[in-house]
């Protein structure tokens, strides 16, 4: 059977993430007064570095091999998330779902079916993933957020929606959510110490 995509990471977890934010955007300065003008481009992607391990027998060691491998380098993808983002400082409560088909690149989302009338039903800094597949998207609240009456929300979000859009009716996921990455480069090499002791590191970029 071939491998199919996107993985999910083997255990352990990983010993170390970081994680955050790329933007496209140009800077022109003045240079006889400093002052500055900026130009906001449409590239934007989460960035990630992780670390795995030491870890020792070959039980551990396999499937971390295995999981290189299988992505060929940069062909494959994987899921990952936050590791400090996997529940929401917001009440969160509710059935959420897309309210209405929404078209790529923007940067509000209309949800629905939320507890009706609950301040901070998520927070800024909150974590949201759509979808599932290749097309797991992975998104970050900039403002908080309140439901209203009926149990809509308009959230604000970054990055803005990608070329799929968002779809009514889908499902919104906001424990330990995750998006789809790739490895950031074609070669990965593992660390490996006698006897049967070993430990992986890389570099990942969202798969857009």
């Amino acid at each position: 059977m071939p491998v199919s995509y996107p993985l999910t990471l083997p255990p352990p977890g990983p010993a170390s993430v970081e994680f955050g934010p790329r933007s496209v955007v140009a800077v022109v300065e003045s240079p006889f007064t400093l002052t500055q003008e900026t130009q906001e481009f449409p590239g934007q992607a989460w960035m990630a570095r992780v670390v795995v391990g030491p870890v020792t027998g070959n039980a551990w060691l396999a499937p971390w091999r295995a999981f290189f491998t299988g992505l060929n380098g940069k062909q494959g993808t994987f899921l990952l998330g936050d590791p400090i983002g996997i529940a929401p400082r917001g009440v969160a409560t509710g059935t959420p779902l897309i309210d209405g088909t929404q078209a790529a690149g923007s940067k509000t989302l209309a949800t629905k079916g939320w507890t009706a009338s609950v301040s901070n039903i998520l927070r800024a800094g909150d974590y949201l993933q759509i979808g599932s597949g290749a097309t797991t998207r992975l998104y970050m609240l900039t403002t908080d957020a309140n439901s209203d009456g009926t149990g809509r929300a308009t959230l604000d979000i970054w990055p803005s929606l990608r070329r799929e859009g968002a779809i009514n009716n889908a499902a919104l996921v906001t424990a330990s959510p995750r998006g789809t990455f790739r490895l950031a480069s074609n070669v990965n090499l593992w660390r490996l110490e006698a006897p049967f002791r070993g430990s992986f590191s890389f570099d990942a970029i969202e798969a857009l």
